[in-house]
């Protein structure tokens, strides 16, 4: 019985020490990493901006063969989502709600719980190509459980977007015909119009004088 009371005490005594280590941190989780990738922005962009070219470079989707993925209806830019399920990864959602053309798309991830997770993937055009910027955040409340276990997998995340951005770089290289860089050639009826107006110039009076 003694025996008994000091496991009970002693996991109790744990159990404070984890709530408190917990409350000690921070609530939010953030961080961000980039990549110079050799592509023009408009490349790199449209391998993001496009749900289907993004699941074909997302670490996530790469690592897991089990994982099925149900696309919306819309596919690309502003409200672009898809979800998946997975035995190993769960479920959720993400959708696009804000997309800045070239520049940003930000993404709601949602996975099933009361607390949404945000991505932010920005693109600026570097001498050696873009720069990709890919910034997670979330906040985790006043769960003392849910902040450790956000200290856990920060590193893991960084190291997915790390192979992420890795991937996306090797597929928009290797893009070269991209239909997001093709820029319309005017037409011919859309040219300036040339003046073919022509100028008069003064003629001598040839008649003489009397």
């Amino acid at each position: 019985m003694k025996a008994l009371k000091i496991i009970g005490f002693t996991l109790i005594g744990l159990l404070l020490i984890v709530i408190v280590v917990g409350y000690m941190q921070p609530s939010k989780v953030e961080l961000s990493v980039s990549k110079v990738v050799n592509a023009p922005v408009c490349a790199a962009f449209d391998h993001v901006n496009d749900l289907e070219k993004r699941t074909q470079w997302s670490p996530w989707e790469q690592v897991d063969s089990a994982m099925s993925i149900q696309y919306g209806q819309v596919k690309k830019g502003l409200g672009a989502n898809y979800s998946w399920e997975s035995p190993d990864q769960g479920h959720g959602e993400l959708r696009y709600i804000e997309v800045e053309k070239n520049k940003r798309i930000k993404s709601e991830i949602d996975f099933g719980q009361s607390t949404k997770s945000y991505g932010t993937m920005t693109f600026k055009e570097v001498p050696d190509g873009t720069k990709v910027t890919w910034k997670f955040e979330t906040n985790l409340g006043s769960n003392p459980f849910q902040r450790i276990f956000g200290v856990i997998v920060k590193t893991a995340i960084k190291t997915s977007f790390e192979g992420g951005l890795k991937n996306l770089a090797e597929n928009a290289s290797a893009d070269q015909n991209n239909p997001n860089c093709i820029e319309a050639i005017p037409s011919e009826a859309q040219q300036p119009a040339q003046d073919s107006a022509t100028v008069n110039t003064p003629q001598p009076d040839s008649t003489s004088a009397s």
